[in-house]
């Protein structure tokens, strides 16, 4: 983690985010984190939920047991006949982040899309939504990007690689080739499928030691370091950036198809 210093921050570095998928397992949590953090009141929360009863249900129950955060509600279809790209654009209007948690169902058994198979998690539902706001997002202004990572550090996968994760690693690309659209990428290793109670993160820096026995990282870690990541820190020091939460070294490590150095802060 760097040495910024947060004293030197007196307004968060931004305070208008969007999340796509608040109603899974980890969109909640990152709500949490945000409603906890003192600079809650000044921020300005717009969740991006698909037009479905449940979905609806969710999301107002989140938004009403948030009541210190400014929370508003934008239903998308994603439909190619409803002109998603026009409601996106339209939700993400003067949006500074987004952060996407759509699922991550790429270690499961069961990877099919309908009646047909997925050749890697980027043609997933929740995937395929996420490119869908990453190409409103550039149109809109949108600063930075969090896409679903969080797990395995799917940058260092070849881009041809036949491993099912790829599908991160192709949207990684996209992402800062196509879009040019500045990313944050944030690594916890693997989630507990059942969360335990709620415990802070240890102290962790490059001067001190891991806890013996290590902590396991849960959602409410991930998402308080995210949360973290971008309202204490200089965005100049998370833009473009990657971050993980288990250990205490910082490695630099090469990019396999390019040759380029990618800088890994473990904090």
């Amino acid at each position: 983690m760097s040495d910024t210093d947060e004293s030197d921050i007196h307004t968060p570095p931004y305070t208008t985010l969007a999340i796509l998928g608040a109603t899974g397992q980890l969109g909640p949590y990152i709500l949490d984190a945000l409603s906890e953090h003192s600079l809650a009141p000044d921020l300005k929360i717009r969740l991006l939920t698909r037009r479905s009863s449940p979905n609806l249900a969710i999301s107002a129950k989140l938004i009403s047991s948030h009541p210190n955060l400014s929370i508003t509600l934008h239903e998308i279809e994603y439909d190619k006949d409803k002109d998603t790209e026009k409601q996106l654009v339209q939700a993400l209007d003067d949006v500074e982040v987004v952060i996407s948690a759509v699922g991550d169902p790429c270690l499961e058994a069961d990877t099919q899309v309908g009646d047909s198979d997925a050749e890697h998690c980027g043609q997933l539902p929740g995937f395929i939504a996420q490119e869908a706001v990453a190409r409103a997002a550039k149109k809109a202004g949108v600063k930075l990007f969090v896409p679903s990572e969080y797990g395995y550090p799917s940058h260092t996968i070849p881009a041809d690689s036949p491993m099912f994760l790829v599908g991160k690693r192709l949207f990684l690309d996209f992402l800062r080739e196509d879009l040019d659209l500045p990313w944050m990428v944030v690594y916890a290793g693997a989630l507990p499928k059942v969360e335990p109670p709620v415990q802070p993160l240890p102290p962790c820096s490059t001067s001190t030691a891991l806890p013996d026995p290590p902590f396991v990282t849960t959602r409410y870690h991930l998402a308080s370091w995210v949360v973290h990541l971008l309202l204490d820190v200089l965005p100049e020091m998370t833009t473009w950036g990657i971050f993980r939460i288990l250990g205490v070294r910082r490695d630099v490590l090469t990019e396999v198809s390019g040759g380029e150095n990618w800088e890994l802060y473990e904090g």
